[in-house]
């Protein structure tokens, strides 16, 4: 009797004790078992978008030094870009091929500017850097020759086209020598706005660049506007030189170059008259200024000019702006 009393006790003690122990499971787990901590849902994070690679880079400024050209290029801005790396090959005359790339500097603004050989051949072109230093694709090139360095300071712009630029196609003329250049004189503002639209042509329009070459020898400042078709010199009027106003900026966008391209477009225009000369044709009056205007637009259409600019020519035909007195024009 008593016997059964102490077992029957003793399974009851073992019951209560399971009892708690799954109590004390059931409420506090960790106290037994190892438990993985949860993580916190981090947000999910968007990958950036690869940088675009630069637009070809441009020459903004070209101007004498002691021992060569101070050239400055220019591109337009990368949206993620903190820096860029602007890179260059050199054309090797003597080899006749290019050399190898070669990181010129690694520069904050979209503009750098460095001293060149002068009468040299140069591709450039620009890679973005974000601000994980990671890299863009190289961007489109600018293949540039440095003019010559006359005395006095004056700059030559040769006229022989590069390697890549070299098409066949026939003699040039008898008295034309394929290594002649062009001149151009005046004040270093002058020449580098003269020289900005030489490469403008030369980049966007390269058959009216070299329409430009073959038929004007020497371009300057002058108390007017005009070609003599005979020494194939240009004179230009300094403050016919164009510049946008403060409305055109505001709503054409103020980076717009309007002097590089409407510049780039008259030397073409005047070359026109010299070509027309040359090929026993009326180079002046009514039908040599509806040729040259043509020739003109022609231009400006490949230097993708605002259409008020072009729309400007056709308005100034109708005025026979050359029936004015040549002592009487302001232009």
């Amino acid at each position: 009797m008593q016997g059964g009393r102490v077992l029957k006790t003793g399974l009851l003690l073992v019951l209560a004790t399971l009892f708690a122990l799954w109590l004390l499971v059931s409420f506090r787990p960790d106290l037994f078992f190892e438990i993985p901590e949860e993580e916190t849902p981090q947000p999910q994070q968007k990958t950036p978008k690869d940088l675009q690679a630069p637009a070809a880079p441009r020459v903004v400024a070209c101007t004498p030094q002691e021992f060569g050209v101070w050239v400055t290029l220019a591109w337009p801005p990368v949206e993620g870009a903190v820096a860029y790396q602007v890179y260059d090959r050199v054309w090797q005359q003597d080899s006749r091929s290019w050399s190898e790339p070669y990181l010129m500097d690694t520069v904050r603004e979209n503009r750098y500017g460095t001293v060149l050989a002068q009468d040299s051949l140069f591709r450039f072109w620009v890679v973005a850097v974000d601000t994980r230093g990671r890299r863009s694709s190289p961007g489109k090139t600018l293949e540039y020759r440095t003019p010559i360095v006359e005395t006095e300071g004056t700059l030559k712009y040769r006229g022989t086209p590069s390697p890549s630029e070299k098409k066949p196609g026939p003699p040039p003329p008898v008295g034309k020598a394929p290594d002649e250049t062009l001149v151009v004189e005046g004040p270093e503002w002058f020449r580098v706005q003269m020289l900005a639209s030489l490469d403008l042509l030369r980049q966007k329009d390269p058959e009216n660049y070299s329409f430009v070459l073959d038929h004007l020898d020497v371009i300057r400042p002058g108390e007017r506007s005009e070609v003599d078709v005979l020494t194939k010199t240009f004179c230009r009027k300094p403050s016919s030189l164009r510049r946008p106003t403060i409305l055109e900026s505001w709503i054409f966008g103020a980076g717009k170059d309007y002097e590089t391209i409407e510049e780039a477009a008259i030397l073409v225009h005047e070359a026109a008259h010299v070509y027309l000369f040359e090929q026993g044709e009326k180079y002046s009056g009514e039908e040599g200024e509806a040729w040259a205007i043509n020739r003109q637009l022609q231009c400006l259409e490949r230097l993708e000019a605002p259409y008020w600019m072009k729309n400007e020519l056709p308005l100034a035909y109708e005025t026979h702006y050359w029936e004015v007195p040549r002592k009487e024009r302001n232009w």
